[in-house]
């Protein structure tokens, strides 16, 4: 049985080596086979040759231009794909994975629930990442919730993580659906790909993993939590320093929209175009931006961010 791991990169070489590091110190039974796959999303460091010199033997896939989330995945899935892969991981290179059997634990949970179409672990920020992380006793650090399944507010097309800033993970303890898995690290079967289809690239950044998600639950299938299986998430280094402020606004903005308008209920819709007419008057410059361009069907990369 082969799983292929795709690795997103922009940059931050020295994190996507110590991914790739976590991942090959899984301990997995003798007849499945990890095959890990780093995709370089036309990195402006010398992010190609420091990975490279790492680990010559794993698949790199360098990009021409920055296809952003959605469109890096879809690249890394496009050749698993073509490699004959029978499950297939997405993750951002900024995770921590000290758990040996995390990998095991997530395909197994996969592999045993028929109706189960992806799954996702128990994340926790990484030590020194927690939003507020002066909130906390030195001892807590760590061990404080980032993500523990999602939920989305269908009224007001809101998305937000289970358990996010708590410490007590004993409340979140059973394998149970949730309403999206986040980007940060997906596991699917093959069949669901090949019946759902990969990432929409319209998104470009933000709500990809979400309209994944949907499009899963809608064919029938669940999608699972298993916080059996545990990483760490060193937050926002992936995004850089625009975190929460022009790119936030932008792609949340449009993408949100885009989310909304294909998915959400008729009075969700209603609500939703007169928030945008709103933002058009009185957002902010790259909320501005970001409303028109949808309404010109302008999507994927924003070329001034």
């Amino acid at each position: 049985m082969k799983i292929c791991a795709i690795v997103l990169n922009y940059n931050l070489p020295a994190d996507t080596i110590s991914v790739v590091a976590d991942l090959k110190k899984q301990v997995l039974p003798k007849n499945w086979k990890l095959e890990i796959i780093v995709v370089d999303n036309a990195s402006t460091d010398n992010s190609i040759e420091k990975i490279r010199l790492a680990y010559p033997e794993i698949i790199l896939l360098p990009q021409p231009q920055n296809l952003g989330v959605a469109g890096g995945y879809n690249a890394g899935l496009k050749y698993a794909l073509k490699r004959n892969a029978d499950f297939f991981i997405t993750l951002n290179n900024d995770l921590i994975i000290n758990q040996k059997d995390c990998l095991e634990i997530l395909v197994t949970t996969l592999k045993n629930n028929k109706k189960s179409g992806a799954v996702v672990p128990m994340i926790y920020f990484a030590k020194g990442f927690e939003y507020h992380g002066l909130r906390y006793h030195q001892a807590e650090l760590g061990k404080v919730i980032w993500y523990a399944g999602g939920i989305i507010d269908w009224n007001n097309i809101l998305l937000s993580h289970r358990g996010v800033d708590k410490t007590n993970s004993r409340a979140y303890q059973k394998i149970e659906d949730t309403d999206f898995i986040t980007g940060a690290f997906m596991v699917f079967k093959k069949e669901i790909l090949k019946k759902v289809g990969l990432f929409d690239e319209k998104y470009y950044l933000y709500l990809e993993d979400a309209d994944l998600s949907q499009r899963i639950k809608r064919a029938g299938y669940r999608l699972l939590f298993v916080p059996q299986a545990k990483i760490s998430h060193k937050v926002s280094q992936t995004s850089g320093n625009k975190i929460g402020g022009e790119l936030n606004d932008y792609y949340i903005t449009r993408n949100r929209l885009l989310f909304g308008l294909k998915y959400a209920g008729l009075r969700t819709k209603i609500a939703l175009l007169r928030e945008a007419l709103r933002l058009l008057s009185s957002g902010r410059s790259y909320q501005k931006e970001a409303v028109k361009d949808f309404f010109l069907l302008k999507f994927g990369r924003k070329n001034t961010l």
